[in-house]
């Protein structure tokens, strides 16, 4: 399990039952939304548990199809592996519970299908702390009730999510369907209190090393500019002053974070909030920069930093997702594309033939070696070529995974707010498995830089 060293928690406060929230006024609490609507690296090990717990429960249990009825489930997300539905009925048993369904094209003939399971239930909750993990179970569902869920949620869907087809073609007659808690919300009722929540997509929160990027040229960008501003300048997106890096949100230095936050605000105002890198939730319900004004008390989403800051800080889960991306990738891709060609000098690069999926045992075989010693893939024979593979697809998941930050608030005086202790969580999201696209990424990688080079340089 990554855990926490001492270094990793000064500066964070002694627990209390609430922590004092500044009125909007405050000092160092810029408006990052408006009332009115407008289109020192944390050193951390990790360690191996000998007895993992499991991440999300295995056997299928009756599900929502038998005792609710599908109108009490709204359409609440989507990304590209799965839609999500939140349950807006009055059972007990179903209140502050979510759905989360897999699509069709990332489980139909999957060949990741055991090494995936094993993944999720045996090795993931060894490498991260349970408080990070998200408790889910599978439930069955009747096909008829599933069906009319999904249509019903066609016109709530993006546009751009419908050029896929209708939900319920994307879907399956078998989907797998989880529970979960729905992080958004007030665990057992508001009773007064008020949920802020934000859902962030952190993205790449490191530099790699020069002595290990090739050729030169590339190594004078990759190492002095964070991946997501060099993929953003690829895209045509601005990456001028203001702008979200991730390299900010991982400094562990307050102005920076704050920095950071205000740089996913602009995303948000931007979009529409349509952007999957931040989204926000008061009370449960998905909220766009045109609905701020409709918010009561909607100084609420003005305070998001001192809110999340101190959540986020106590967590440790920006130092833990931070290791675990540049341990798990500590030689650059440009390494390991030499180290192919090496091996493999008359195959075509990252050939299909050469680079198979990833097998259980194999799966296995690495995390408990990267476990043991999480910085030996700095060391150039300490991996293998296919243990390096392997460690880049698993660097891949966090750095492509998700924050939820859930601050439950009691309103102050003068448009202040207290956070509550219980009920208050982070938790990370879309933690899955992801198949091997080694050449997919060493392309990608190397048409990112090269841009830069041709257009900044």
């Amino acid at each position: 399990m990554v855990s926490k060293s001492p270094s990793s928690v000064s500066g964070t406060a002694e627990k209390k039952s609430r922590k004092a929230v500044p009125p909007l006024d405050a000092p160092g609490s810029p408006p990052l939304a408006e009332e009115t609507p407008a289109p020192k690296e944390t050193e951390v090990a990790a360690v191996p548990n000998p007895e993992p717990v499991t991440a999300t429960a295995v056997v299928p249990v009756s599900g929502p199809s038998s005792d609710t009825s599908s109108s009490d489930w709204a359409y609440g997300a989507e990304g590209g592996a799965h839609v999500v539905f939140v349950y807006t009925g009055t059972s007990p048993k179903y209140i502050g519970k979510l759905l989360r369904i897999r699509k069709i094209s990332t489980h139909r003939d999957d060949p990741l299908e055991e090494s995936s399971a094993v993944w999720r239930h045996q090795l993931l909750p060894r490498v991260l702390p349970s408080t990070l993990l998200v408790e889910a179970g599978a439930v069955e569902m009747d096909g008829e009730w599933l069906r009319e869920l999904l249509g019903r949620a066609e016109g709530s869907r993006a546009e751009e999510r419908k050029k896929a087809g209708g939900l319920i073609k994307e879907i399956g007659d078998s989907p797998r369907v989880s529970m979960m808690e729905n992080l958004r919300m007030v665990p057992g009722g508001s009773a007064g209190k008020r949920v802020l929540a934000v859902e962030i997509k952190p993205k790449w929160g490191f530099l790699p090393s020069a002595s290990f990027i090739s050729p030169p040229e590339a190594a004078a960008i990759k190492s002095q500019i964070g991946r997501y501003t060099l993929h953003q300048h690829y895209r045509g997106k601005s990456t001028g002053e203001g702008s979200y890096d991730p390299l900010d949100l991982f400094s562990g230095d307050e102005g920076r974070i704050s920095h950071a936050l205000a740089g996913l605000w602009g995303i948000w105002r931007e979009t529409g909030g349509q952007a999957n890198s931040f989204r926000v939730f008061v009370d449960g319900n998905i909220v766009h920069p045109d609905e701020v004004s409709q918010l009561s008390r909607p100084a609420l989403l003005q305070l998001t930093a001192p809110i999340l800051i101190p959540l986020l800080r106590k967590s440790d889960a920006l130092p833990i997702l931070r290791k675990l991306q540049a341990s798990l990738d500590p030689t650059d891709i440009s390494d390991i594309v030499a180290r192919y060609r090496s091996a493999h000098p008359d195959t075509e690069l990252f050939d299909e033939s050469t680079v198979p999926d990833i097998r259980p045992d194999e799966l296995i075989a690495f995390t408990t070696k990267y476990l043991a010693d999480p910085d030996a893939g700095s060391a150039s024979d300490s991996w293998t070529l296919r243990e390096r593979i392997i460690a880049y697809s698993l660097s891949a998941i966090f750095k492509d995974c998700s924050i939820i930050v859930r601050a439950v608030l009691a309103p102050g005086s003068e448009e202040g707010w207290t956070i509550e202790d219980e009920g208050s969580t982070v938790k990370l999201l879309d933690l899955d498995l992801k198949p091997l696209k080694m050449r997919h990424w060493a392309e990608l990688d190397e048409k990112i830089w090269k841009h830069w080079a041709e257009t900044k340089g």
